[in-house]
């Protein structure tokens, strides 16, 4: 009875490889584009080794049993399943990505609008200030139109009064002119003699008789 030797080699970038004594293993076709593509991502796939092994239900990973963390690039419906879970992976990692960019911005934006109400607060305040200073001021100067308004009146009541008494100087300063006139015209009808006589009369000193 012949017995059958397996051996289990290590992984390697063309997938695990399971080959019976005697055997040797396949020889790797020439990659093409998808091939090449899953080439390029070989970096990244100690980020998925986890994703795949929950996705292909392999729970004896810690056992010594080989865990085929790069599918064969001879199927290319393997490697068209490893991209898939890579490209779900990395769009389960954008959208963590974008949650956390959301939720910081969403602290962000309630940070602003806290921000935004305590100024239109400290705004409203401001305004209220200002609205009583000047209703102050709207008193103030009402109370100065009113005092402006009887300045004027006093004003006018004194130019009123300055024009009577200018119109009663100027009857007197008639009357005067008057009476001037009627002295002067009386003279004219005196005699000279009477009025050298009634001058040297009037210039005599009290008690020369």
């Amino acid at each position: 009875m012949s017995t059958i030797v397996v051996h289990r080699d290590k992984p390697t970038q063309y997938g695990a490889v399971t080959r019976v004594k005697g055997h040797r293993a396949p020889v790797p076709k020439k990659m093409g584009r998808k091939e090449n593509v899953l080439k390029a991502k070989s970096k990244r796939f100690n980020l998925i080794k986890t994703k795949l092994a929950e996705k292909n239900g392999n729970r004896n990973r810690d056992k010594g049993v080989l865990v085929d963390i790069g599918p064969s690039l001879h199927n290319s419906n393997d490697t068209v399943g490893a991209l898939e879970a890579m490209d779900e992976f990395e769009d389960g990692a954008s959208e963590e990505k974008e949650d956390c960019t959301l939720l910081g911005r969403h602290h962000e934006l309630s940070s602003k609008i806290q921000e935004l109400e305590m100024l239109a607060e400290d705004f409203r305040g401001k305004v209220g200030e200002l609205t009583q200073q000047f209703e102050g001021l709207q008193e103030d100067i009402e109370e100065l139109v009113l005092k402006c308004e009887g300045n004027q009146q006093n004003y006018w009541m004194a130019l009123d009064a300055l024009k009577e008494e200018k119109a009663t100087v100027d009857r007197y300063a008639g009357f005067l002119a008057n009476a001037e006139i009627e002295n002067t015209l009386l003279r004219q009808c005196v005699p000279k003699e009477d009025q050298d006589a009634a001058s040297a009369f009037s210039q005599a000193r009290p008690g020369s008789y």
